[in-house]
């Protein structure tokens, strides 16, 4: 969500809707910038995966959201000016986060979940956060934006979504270069259908574990 709910900011059509429709500024403009911005994402992605090899996903995570936290009201403010260079600045500015909350994030998925559930684990998680933190957050922002008449509202809505998503990379216990396989996983995976079999799970047909 601390990832969704800032990207989708770019490419959800916030930036976009707000700078032409409230701020009266050149469609095409904008649109070279939000995709020189995306491109630019595209870097600090790849950029982070190999970050994540360095120091573990866990601290990428914690650059990315640290930065973000720093970031988000000097953006918007950036934005506020209507000055196509400061706006392209910041937006170029926010992909370093943006890429360093992403490119380890399938990484860190696979380790956080055994092999019994990995499948389940992953899937869930990527697809609950991508819903809640990026299907949403254009209409939250537009919401904001009409209700309070500033985008300050929309950046403390970043700002708290991405603290939260702080907080909660903190709690994750680091599990870099932990075995993958389902043998190095044989004890928590009893100790999972133990529990789907008392809760009435039906196991998944897939034999490395699409879980129950």
């Amino acid at each position: 969500m601390g990832n969704g709910v800032a990207g989708y900011m770019i490419a959800g059509g916030y930036v976009l809707s707000y700078t032409v429709n409230d701020l009266d500024l050149d469609r095409e403009t904008t649109l070279t910038i939000i995709s020189t911005t995306t491109v630019v994402w595209i870097g600090t992605t790849i950029l982070a995966t190999w970050t994540s090899d360095k120091i573990t996903c866990k601290r990428t995570y914690h650059i990315g959201f640290i930065s973000q936290l720093l970031w988000v009201f000097p953006l918007f403010m950036l934005i506020d000016t209507q000055n196509y260079v400061l706006i392209a600045l910041g937006l170029i500015v926010l992909a370093i986060p943006l890429g360093f909350t992403y490119g380890q994030q399938s990484a860190m998925f696979a380790e956080m979940f055994p092999a019994k559930i990995r499948y389940s684990g992953d899937g869930l998680a990527n697809a609950i956060g991508a819903i809640l933190g990026g299907a949403f957050a254009s209409l939250i922002a537009t919401a904001l934006q009409a209700e309070f008449g500033t985008s300050m509202a929309v950046a403390t809505y970043i700002f708290v979504i991405t603290a939260v998503a702080l907080v909660a990379t903190i709690m994750v216990k680091d599990r870099t270069g932990r075995p993958l396989t389902a043998e190095a996983d044989a004890e928590l995976n009893r100790k999972i259908e133990k529990v789907a079999e008392k809760g009435g799970g039906t196991p998944a047909n897939f034999e490395r574990g699409a879980g129950f």
